[in-house]
Protein backbone atom coordinates (compact mmCIF):
# COMPACT_ATOMS: atom_id res chain seq x y z
CA UNK A 1 0.00 0.00 0.00
CA UNK A 2 1.19 3.52 -0.78
CA UNK A 3 2.23 5.77 2.06
CA UNK A 4 0.13 8.89 2.67
CA UNK A 5 2.89 11.05 1.20
CA UNK A 6 3.00 9.07 -2.06
CA UNK A 7 -0.80 9.04 -2.34
CA UNK A 8 -0.97 12.79 -1.91
CA UNK A 9 1.91 13.36 -4.29
CA UNK A 10 -0.05 11.60 -7.03
CA UNK A 11 -3.42 13.20 -6.32
CA UNK A 12 -2.05 16.67 -5.68
CA UNK A 13 -0.76 17.05 -9.23
CA UNK A 14 -4.21 18.29 -10.23
CA UNK A 15 -6.17 18.70 -7.00
CA UNK A 16 -3.90 20.65 -4.68
CA UNK A 17 -6.60 22.81 -3.17
CA UNK A 18 -9.30 20.15 -3.10
CA UNK A 19 -7.59 17.44 -1.08
CA UNK A 20 -7.88 17.17 2.70
CA UNK A 21 -5.03 16.67 5.12
CA UNK A 22 -3.00 13.49 4.84
CA UNK A 23 -4.53 11.83 7.89
CA UNK A 24 -8.05 12.28 6.51
CA UNK A 25 -7.56 9.80 3.65
CA UNK A 26 -8.42 6.12 3.87
CA UNK A 27 -8.00 3.31 1.34
CA UNK A 28 -10.39 0.59 0.21
CA UNK A 29 -9.64 -2.47 -1.92
CA UNK A 30 -12.37 -3.11 -4.50
CA UNK A 31 -13.30 -5.79 -7.03
CA UNK A 32 -15.86 -4.65 -9.64
CA UNK A 33 -17.61 -7.74 -11.03
CA UNK A 34 -20.81 -5.93 -12.16
CA UNK A 35 -23.05 -8.50 -10.49
CA UNK A 36 -25.07 -5.90 -8.56
CA UNK A 37 -25.09 -2.68 -10.59
CA UNK A 38 -27.60 -0.25 -9.02
CA UNK A 39 -30.75 0.39 -11.02
CA UNK A 40 -30.37 -2.55 -13.43
CA UNK A 41 -32.11 -5.92 -12.79
CA UNK A 42 -29.46 -8.66 -12.38
CA UNK A 43 -30.86 -10.90 -15.14
CA UNK A 44 -31.15 -8.14 -17.73
CA UNK A 45 -28.45 -6.76 -19.95
CA UNK A 46 -27.52 -6.56 -23.59
CA UNK A 47 -24.67 -7.39 -25.92
CA UNK A 48 -25.39 -4.54 -28.32
CA UNK A 49 -24.87 -1.55 -26.05
CA UNK A 50 -26.60 1.76 -25.25
CA UNK A 51 -29.54 0.13 -23.42
CA UNK A 52 -28.43 -0.23 -19.79
CA UNK A 53 -25.77 2.40 -18.88
CA UNK A 54 -23.75 1.51 -15.79
CA UNK A 55 -23.12 5.11 -14.62
CA UNK A 56 -21.64 4.99 -11.08
CA UNK A 57 -20.55 1.67 -9.59
CA UNK A 58 -18.37 0.87 -6.56
CA UNK A 59 -16.89 4.34 -6.24
CA UNK A 60 -16.13 5.03 -9.92
CA UNK A 61 -18.01 6.69 -12.77
CA UNK A 62 -18.35 4.69 -16.02
CA UNK A 63 -18.82 6.73 -19.19
CA UNK A 64 -19.67 4.88 -22.40
CA UNK A 65 -20.28 1.53 -20.67
CA UNK A 66 -23.44 -0.58 -20.54
CA UNK A 67 -24.25 -3.72 -18.59
CA UNK A 68 -23.79 -6.73 -20.84
CA UNK A 69 -25.32 -10.15 -20.32
CA UNK A 70 -26.47 -13.18 -22.23
CA UNK A 71 -29.88 -12.69 -23.86
CA UNK A 72 -31.43 -15.01 -21.27
CA UNK A 73 -29.50 -13.67 -18.31
CA UNK A 74 -26.75 -15.25 -16.24
CA UNK A 75 -25.09 -17.74 -16.55
CA UNK A 76 -24.32 -17.50 -20.29
CA UNK A 77 -25.56 -20.12 -22.71
CA UNK A 78 -23.21 -22.73 -24.19
CA UNK A 79 -23.38 -20.68 -27.40
CA UNK A 80 -20.85 -18.29 -25.89
CA UNK A 81 -17.40 -19.22 -27.12
CA UNK A 82 -15.64 -17.26 -24.39
CA UNK A 83 -15.45 -18.01 -20.68
CA UNK A 84 -16.88 -14.97 -18.93
CA UNK A 85 -18.70 -14.26 -15.71
CA UNK A 86 -21.80 -12.43 -16.91
CA UNK A 87 -22.91 -9.76 -16.37
CA UNK A 88 -19.99 -7.53 -17.36
CA UNK A 89 -19.28 -4.02 -18.63
CA UNK A 90 -19.49 -3.63 -22.42
CA UNK A 91 -18.57 -0.70 -24.62
CA UNK A 92 -18.50 0.26 -28.28
CA UNK A 93 -17.04 3.27 -30.11
CA UNK A 94 -13.47 2.82 -28.94
CA UNK A 95 -12.13 5.62 -31.14
CA UNK A 96 -12.26 9.32 -30.34
CA UNK A 97 -14.29 11.01 -33.11
CA UNK A 98 -16.77 13.81 -33.63
CA UNK A 99 -19.84 11.83 -32.62
CA UNK A 100 -18.49 9.69 -29.79
CA UNK A 101 -15.80 9.90 -27.14
CA UNK A 102 -14.01 6.73 -26.04
CA UNK A 103 -15.13 4.94 -22.87
CA UNK A 104 -13.59 6.03 -19.59
CA UNK A 105 -13.64 5.30 -15.87
CA UNK A 106 -13.21 8.16 -13.40
CA UNK A 107 -13.19 8.98 -9.69
CA UNK A 108 -14.20 12.59 -10.43
CA UNK A 109 -17.97 13.16 -10.56
CA UNK A 110 -20.56 15.13 -8.55
CA UNK A 111 -20.87 13.81 -5.00
CA UNK A 112 -17.73 11.67 -5.16
CA UNK A 113 -15.53 11.49 -2.07
CA UNK A 114 -12.85 9.51 -3.93
CA UNK A 115 -9.73 11.57 -4.64
CA UNK A 116 -7.83 9.04 -6.72
CA UNK A 117 -7.35 5.32 -7.20
CA UNK A 118 -4.79 2.65 -8.08
CA UNK A 119 -5.86 0.43 -10.99
CA UNK A 120 -4.35 -3.03 -10.51
CA UNK A 121 -5.87 -5.33 -13.13
CA UNK A 122 -8.88 -6.19 -15.29
CA UNK A 123 -10.03 -8.75 -17.86
CA UNK A 124 -11.30 -7.96 -21.36
CA UNK A 125 -12.26 -9.48 -24.69
CA UNK A 126 -13.64 -8.25 -28.01
CA UNK A 127 -16.38 -9.39 -30.38
CA UNK A 128 -18.39 -8.05 -33.28
CA UNK A 129 -21.61 -6.12 -32.68
CA UNK A 130 -23.39 -6.99 -35.90
CA UNK A 131 -26.46 -9.21 -36.18
CA UNK A 132 -24.98 -12.18 -34.30
CA UNK A 133 -25.78 -12.45 -30.60
CA UNK A 134 -23.36 -13.37 -29.20
CA UNK A 135 -20.92 -11.92 -31.73
CA UNK A 136 -17.87 -13.36 -33.44
CA UNK A 137 -14.75 -13.07 -31.29
CA UNK A 138 -12.10 -10.80 -32.81
CA UNK A 139 -8.47 -10.10 -32.05
CA UNK A 140 -8.15 -6.58 -30.68
CA UNK A 141 -5.43 -4.33 -29.34
CA UNK A 142 -6.59 -1.76 -26.79
CA UNK A 143 -4.78 1.24 -25.36
CA UNK A 144 -5.37 2.08 -21.69
CA UNK A 145 -4.39 5.69 -20.92
CA UNK A 146 -4.27 6.92 -17.29
CA UNK A 147 -4.85 10.52 -16.22
CA UNK A 148 -4.32 12.62 -13.11
CA UNK A 149 -6.79 15.43 -13.66
CA UNK A 150 -6.00 16.69 -17.17
CA UNK A 151 -2.46 15.29 -17.14
CA UNK A 152 -2.03 12.36 -19.50
CA UNK A 153 0.35 9.63 -18.35
CA UNK A 154 2.09 6.87 -20.28
CA UNK A 155 -0.45 4.43 -21.78
CA UNK A 156 -0.36 0.66 -21.60
CA UNK A 157 -1.26 -1.58 -24.54
CA UNK A 158 -2.83 -5.05 -24.33
CA UNK A 159 -4.10 -7.53 -26.92
CA UNK A 160 -6.88 -10.11 -26.77
CA UNK A 161 -6.44 -13.04 -29.17
CA UNK A 162 -9.18 -15.69 -29.47
CA UNK A 163 -8.22 -19.35 -29.32
CA UNK A 164 -8.24 -20.66 -32.91
CA UNK A 165 -11.57 -22.35 -33.54
CA UNK A 166 -13.41 -20.42 -30.82
CA UNK A 167 -14.24 -17.29 -32.81
CA UNK A 168 -17.65 -18.28 -34.15
CA UNK A 169 -20.33 -19.01 -31.50
CA UNK A 170 -21.60 -22.55 -32.03
CA UNK A 171 -22.54 -25.24 -29.55
CA UNK A 172 -19.63 -27.13 -28.01
CA UNK A 173 -17.05 -24.96 -29.78
CA UNK A 174 -13.64 -24.27 -28.34
CA UNK A 175 -13.64 -21.53 -25.75
CA UNK A 176 -11.35 -18.55 -25.23
CA UNK A 177 -10.33 -16.97 -21.95
CA UNK A 178 -10.60 -13.24 -21.38
CA UNK A 179 -7.30 -11.38 -21.48
CA UNK A 180 -5.92 -10.41 -18.06
CA UNK A 181 -4.14 -7.05 -17.90
CA UNK A 182 -1.91 -6.15 -14.93
CA UNK A 183 -1.19 -2.42 -14.87
CA UNK A 184 2.09 -0.64 -14.24
CA UNK A 185 3.14 2.01 -11.76
CA UNK A 186 1.71 4.85 -13.86
CA UNK A 187 -1.80 3.61 -12.95
CA UNK A 188 -1.34 4.44 -9.26
CA UNK A 189 -2.84 7.62 -7.83
CA UNK A 190 -4.85 8.32 -10.99
CA UNK A 191 -8.22 10.04 -11.32
CA UNK A 192 -9.34 8.35 -14.56
CA UNK A 193 -8.37 6.11 -17.45
CA UNK A 194 -9.54 6.05 -21.06
CA UNK A 195 -9.76 3.04 -23.39
CA UNK A 196 -9.21 3.31 -27.15
CA UNK A 197 -8.73 0.72 -29.87
CA UNK A 198 -5.51 0.45 -31.79
CA UNK A 199 -6.67 -2.35 -34.12
CA UNK A 200 -9.15 -5.20 -34.53
CA UNK A 201 -9.08 -8.18 -36.89
CA UNK A 202 -11.25 -11.20 -37.55
CA UNK A 203 -9.09 -14.29 -37.04
CA UNK A 204 -11.85 -16.80 -37.86
CA UNK A 205 -10.77 -16.71 -41.53
CA UNK A 206 -7.04 -16.96 -40.82
CA UNK A 207 -6.91 -20.64 -41.92
CA UNK A 208 -7.99 -19.40 -45.39
CA UNK A 209 -5.15 -16.90 -45.43
CA UNK A 210 -7.49 -13.95 -44.94
CA UNK A 211 -6.68 -11.16 -42.48
CA UNK A 212 -9.77 -8.96 -42.29
CA UNK A 213 -9.76 -5.79 -40.26
CA UNK A 214 -12.88 -4.91 -38.29
CA UNK A 215 -14.02 -1.26 -37.96
CA UNK A 216 -14.17 0.03 -34.40
CA UNK A 217 -17.89 0.83 -34.82
CA UNK A 218 -18.55 -2.89 -35.32
CA UNK A 219 -16.38 -4.02 -32.42
CA UNK A 220 -17.42 -4.28 -28.80
CA UNK A 221 -15.19 -4.83 -25.79
CA UNK A 222 -16.28 -6.66 -22.67
CA UNK A 223 -14.57 -5.77 -19.39
CA UNK A 224 -14.84 -7.53 -16.05
CA UNK A 225 -13.25 -8.11 -12.65
CA UNK A 226 -11.55 -4.74 -12.20
CA UNK A 227 -9.33 -4.70 -9.13
CA UNK A 228 -8.41 -1.29 -7.71
CA UNK A 229 -7.74 0.68 -4.54
CA UNK A 230 -9.79 3.78 -3.74
CA UNK A 231 -8.43 6.69 -1.70
CA UNK A 232 -11.14 8.77 -0.04
CA UNK A 233 -12.14 10.83 2.97
CA UNK A 234 -11.96 9.16 6.37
Amino acid sequence: MFSSVVILAACLQSYVSALPATNQLKSQEVVADFNNVPGIPPLIGDLIGDLFPINTYKGLKYSGFDLGNSPLGSPPLDLFSIDLDAPLAVSRFLLDDILKTPPSVSSTYPGSDVHCFDLHELEFSCMTTTTTIPGVLVKCTLVFTPYIGEKRLAPQVATFTPVPGSEIPVLNSKRSEQQLVTFGEQFKGITSFVITMESAAMTALAPLGLDIGVPSALTMMGMDNLRYTLYMNN
